[in-house]
């Protein structure tokens, strides 16, 4: 330790502990940070350590980053405070510490091109690649989170390594695709004018959870826009209706008023209306959240993390003063999957001639009312009596069985429904050229927005530095689908009001207020609901799908999975994770925890036990949708 304190490691023991001392004291300060490319920052001190000694060394380490963790959800102990996290630039003390009980942001990446500007691109896949999936797959362990890149060039040996260990049952690694997240963060910095070189593109690794960044040189935050309110206020003249009723009547305005649910006609007007609310609700997300920008250093500058950032020591700037390289900020769309079956839904169930079963008026009162289990003023007439308000309770739960039936967006049926591809087309090209659209000049722009950012430009631009922000498009929900779903109203493609959404771009759940039914969907087919150009290409701050395996699939066939991913064979999706648990095990888990304490899942952003999921996540893991080759 002394040693390390003033000179450079000499050894792979040595370059790992001081990897792990660094990583300590960012803990310590309040900088969480990931670790970024484990092999390609190792790999200069491996040679003179036996392949015996390194792996043990590996394996330490990654015992080391999760040798805090808590079991029993029950004994948590509320720690958090005022002042505590400060991701979107203002600290508001309720980070959801429920959904992230073992989550200490300790992301390691490996695999990947590597970090230059050859003409074609060079695997970066090297001995420690193979050493950190052998210690994923040997260690029953939530972290470090593993994030394997992969792309067309992968050795077949990596594949083969981390189907393993996908199977062995820990939902490591996590798969980011370079072929599409590099030349989506190029493609989003021409966009803006933020240019992203070659280089920084092809050097990305995954942050806490799994958005891009660049390591080194990236002041990274995050911005979210519910997709479902979105549609709420489409169908709801301008106004969410989750606390339409007695005391917020029609619902709360969020956006413009817009025309109420009787004057629309048609279901291109339905669209039309939602694109000017989600160019509204964009732009203002992104003005309120970089009103913020440079709050945090007047309070608590971050000198020891600074040190590390490229841009902060030449520009003499804090990472929070402007000083970092690149200022990034993930703009997350979330609850895409329950928007694109929401949507669809109202067309059949509104618009369609052949399948028309409600008005979407009636529609809109049927949601306020929560498909009928919660049947409010002023959206029927308790005066005329029980009898009516039943059978409207009766008729409005039978339009949702309707609209449970319906193909979903995710699955084989859905990726074969030319309604569901059209409208996930139209709405992942939305979603992914907006932000250019409200950000920088247009006729679309949110003038504030872009009056903001031009002000932030020439504050923070110094000669040979110029600032500007690059708004990458994302959908993660990360371990927030609980909570984000609590917020969003019932919505048309049968879930209940406030129940979870889907996690990231993944298929939507089946019902919380129902049994959980194995739906296993072939997943060659199923993926082509995901592969198009605005999702692999335009969702350049990563779109992670999860799905989950049956613990007897094929180690042959998910390495033949894989290939064909990396390959972008027919293979749709920037970042994929996958879970290996059959429903029993889920099922047998919950009522004797103790004998299965080493099972891990999948979140929405990171990795754990599964027993110390509170119940709603739990829930949640056993209605998420199977997937199978054969």
């Amino acid at each position: 330790m002394k040693k390390m304190s003033t000179d450079r490691p000499e050894t792979f023991v040595e370059a790992v502990q001081l990897l792990f001392s660094y990583h300590c004291c960012l803990h310590l300060t309040g900088e969480p940070t990931s670790i970024g490319r484990l092999d390609q920052i190792l790999l200069p001190f491996l040679q003179g350590t036996s392949a015996e000694d390194a792996q043990e060394i590996i394996d330490c380490l990654f015992v080391k980053l999760c040798e805090h963790a808590h079991v029993n959800s029950r004994l948590l102990n509320d720690l958090g405070t005022w002042g505590m996290t400060a991701v979107p630039y203002a600290s508001t003390g309720m980070f959801a510490n429920g959904d992230t009980i073992n989550q200490w942001v300790q992301q390691v990446t490996v695999g990947g091109y590597k970090a230059n500007d050859a003409a074609e691109p060079e695997c970066g896949c090297n001995e420690i690649t193979i050493m950190c999936l052998k210690a994923s797959r040997r260690l029953p362990l939530n972290a470090p989170c593993l994030s394997l890149r992969v792309h067309k060039n992968t050795p077949q040996k990596v594949l083969e390594e981390a189907a393993k260990a996908i199977l062995s049952g820990g939902a490591h690694p996590l798969l980011p695709h370079d072929d599409h997240l590099i030349q989506g963060l190029r493609e989003a910095g021409d966009a803006t004018h933020v240019p992203v070189s070659l280089k920084s593109a092809r050097n990305y690794c995954c942050d806490g959870c799994y958005e891009p960044i660049f390591p080194g040189e990236t002041d990274f935050s995050l911005a979210y826009v519910p997709l479902l309110q979105v549609l709420e206020m489409t169908m709801n003249h301008g106004s969410t209706y989750s606390l339409a009723g007695p005391m917020y009547l029609e619902g709360v305005p969020q956006s413009l008023p817009t025309e109420h649910a009787e004057e629309i006609k048609s279901f291109d007007k339905v669209k039309e209306i939602f694109a000017k609310h989600l160019n509204v609700r964009t732009g203002y997300t992104l003005f309120l959240l970089l009103l913020n920008y440079d709050n945090i250093v007047q309070y608590s500058p971050s000198p020891l993390l600074s040190s590390l950032i490229q841009g902060c020591v030449e520009t003499k700037r804090d990472i929070y003063n402007g000083g970092a390289n690149h200022t990034l900020i993930g703009v997350q769309f979330i609850s895409f999957s329950n928007t694109v079956d929401a949507l669809y839904a109202i067309k059949r169930l509104c618009f369609d001639h052949d399948s028309a079963l409600i008005s979407l008026a009636e529609l809109v009162r049927c949601l306020k009312c929560d498909w009928g289990y919660n049947m409010q003023e002023p959206f029927h007439d308790e005066i005329a009596g029980a009898t009516r308000g039943q059978r409207l309770s009766d008729t409005y739960k039978a339009v949702r069985e309707t609209a449970l039936n319906l193909p979903k967006f995710g699955t084989s049926a859905g990726a074969e429904n030319k309604d569901i591809q059209e409208i996930t087309s139209w709405l992942a090209e939305q979603v992914s050229t907006v932000v250019n659209k409200v950000s920088r000049p247009s006729p679309e722009a949110h003038q504030p927005l872009v009056e903001l950012i031009d002000g932030l430009k020439k504050k923070y631009s110094v000669p040979g530095a110029p600032w500007d922000v690059l708004l990458p498009t994302g959908s993660g929900t990360f371990e927030g689908y609980v909570g984000w779903g609590a917020g969003c109203g019932a919505s048309a493609d049968g879930r209940r009001s406030g129940s979870p959404i889907a996690s990231d771009l993944s298929a939507a759940p089946t019902p919380l207020d129902k049994p959980p039914i194995l739906k296993n969907f072939d997943i060659y087919k199923s993926l082509k609901s995901w592969d198009m150009h605005s999702i692999n290409v335009g969702f350049a701050n990563g779109a992670e799908i999860d799905l989950k395996i049956m613990e007897d699939f094929k180690e042959s066939e998910l390495v033949e999975f894989l290939r064909s991913y990396a390959d972008l064979k027919g293979v749709g999706g920037n970042i994929l994770t996958v879970t290996c648990a059959n429903p029993e095990t889920f099922a047998n888990a919950q009522r004797s925890p103790e004998q299965y304490d080493l099972i891990r899942v999948r979140t929405g952003g990171w990795s754990e036990f599964f027993i110390t999921f509170f119940t709603a996540h739990q829930k949640h893991q056993e209605r998420r949708m199977y997937y199978h080759t054969t």
